[in-house]
């Protein structure tokens, strides 16, 4: 089984990434949804939870209060390496016994998105690692759309979380998602093989090569473009099936 992991801070983009991964055939294990699924009570998780934060996280009805944790973690680096001490190994946990189930399925690979596949050591488990980066001006502009929140508090969360010099280091690939969603997608969204063996057309694309393992042999991926850098970015995504046409006068020689 090959997982190929994708990370990414908060607002970077990543679930574009997945969700579009996912409409490809691809099974995507969200490790987002395996931990929200796990703070239904009565629950190991939330058990957990209780004993590290207190009852002030917890409604009457003994369901987690999201808000009243997020106001917690989400400004505070040492609460929140503590929440994600406090749950992760649970969650783990879940995705394993889900990735085992779809081995017996018969599948090869897994698209797994994990905000903290980093974090948790779990990265080294992946095949590949790909991280998906945006600035964070960007970035407090969706959270804001997506959670509601303010300006000010969609960048106390940003500041809590990891540089990107953190994802660059322990990614195979980075792709930097500065652009609209369809025009992301549109650059990004097809550079993956689909399972049934049919290659969506490729665009050009510009991808920031990171380190890569130099026991990589017998690639059969098809690059239309120059270089060393086209070839080495070919021989990195034939590890995942894929095929990419590489813009070289993006890419740096």
């Amino acid at each position: 089984m090959k997982i190929i992991g994708i990370t990414g801070p908060s607002g970077s983009g990543k679930s574009l990434l997945t969700t579009r991964l996912a409409s490809m055939g691809y099974p995507v294990i969200d490790a987002d949804e395996v931990y929200h699924s796990l703070l239904v009570p009565p629950s190991k998780c939330l058990d957990a939870l209780r004993e590290v934060f207190g009852n002030d996280i917890f409604s009457p009805d003994g369901t987690m209060d999201r808000v009243a944790l997020a106001k917690i973690v989400f400004s505070d680096k040492e609460k929140l390496a503590l929440l994600n001490g406090t749950v992760l190994p649970i969650v783990l946990d879940t995705i394993e016994d889900m990735i085992r189930e779809l081995e017996i399925q018969g599948k090869d690979r897994v698209i797994l998105d994990a905000p903290t596949l980093i974090e948790s050591g779990f990265y080294k488990k992946c095949h590949t690692v790909i991280s998906v980066l945006c600035p964070k001006e960007i970035r407090v502009k969706r959270i804001v759309l997506r959670d509601g929140i303010s300006a000010q508090k969609a960048w106390e969360r940003i500041n809590a979380q990891k540089d990107d010099s953190f994802y660059r280091e322990h990614s195979h690939i980075v792709i930097t998602s500065d652009k609209e969603a369809e025009e992301f997608l549109s650059q990004h969204g097809t550079i993956f093989k689909t399972p049934s063996g049919y290659v969506q057309q490729v665009p050009q694309v510009s991808i920031a090569m990171q380190k890569m393992s130099r026991t990589v042999r017998g690639s059969r991926a098809a690059v239309v473009g120059y270089g060393r850098i086209g070839k080495m970015l070919a021989h990195l995504l034939a590890r995942i099936g894929a095929e990419v046409t590489v813009a070289a006068r993006n890419c740096g020689q």
